[in-house]
């Protein structure tokens, strides 16, 4: 009976370690700002939004009172040159951001990467991006695993590159206390 429990928890820790090495790429906070109410963080990120994006409006997706989410877009350019014309392309992700009295909570999620629909023998895509440090995709090129997996930890890379200033930029965006204007 002892060698069963024992089987049984071993088995139970195994698949456990499995399922989290599969997890998708996320990065989310949550971020205290003193004395701010969630309306007024809510008006902070729109502003936020405006300045962060090209056009805030094709990004910005759904808009209530207590979160808004967007559809942001990576332009993916591989850094290696070999084989990297299909797999250009796009890493589309959702941004959510949720407001409650003196706090917001960020998360940026479902990184999707979608290759060159424009390459000769079509897009190579990789689809979802997660937490797993060797490519888990298998391409329509012949390619080895090697290579996918020094695109894999590139497109990581980008994302990361990408992201993270962004977050840093809205921590600020939404912490910075605001200054009322002169009336003109």
């Amino acid at each position: 009976m002892r060698k069963f429990t024992i089987l049984l928890l071993f088995a139970f820790f195994t698949i456990n370690l499995i399922a989290q090495e599969n997890s998708a790429l996320q990065y989310a906070g949550v971020i205290n700002v003193d004395s701010v109410g969630a309306i007024e963080l809510r008006s902070r990120c729109i502003n936020w939004f405006a300045v962060a994006f090209n056009n805030s409006d094709k990004v910005l997706r759904t808009s209530s009172e207590d979160q808004l989410i967007a559809k942001p877009v990576i332009a993916y350019i591989p850094s290696m040159l070999s084989g990297s014309e299909p797999i250009k392309g796009l890493i589309n992700y959702t941004l959510t951001i949720q407001f409650k009295e003196n706090k917001f909570r960020y998360t940026l999620s479902d990184f999707f990467h979608e290759g060159n629909p424009h390459a000769t023998l079509g897009p190579v895509n990789f689809g979802l991006l997660t937490t797993d440090t060797e490519c888990p995709v298998k391409t329509k090129m012949l390619t080895t695993q090697k290579w996918r997996n020094k695109v894999w930890i590139d497109m990581k890379d980008q994302v990361d590159k990408s992201v993270l200033p962004l977050i840093e930029n809205l921590k600020t965006a939404l912490q910075k206390k605001q200054t009322k204007q002169d009336a003109w």
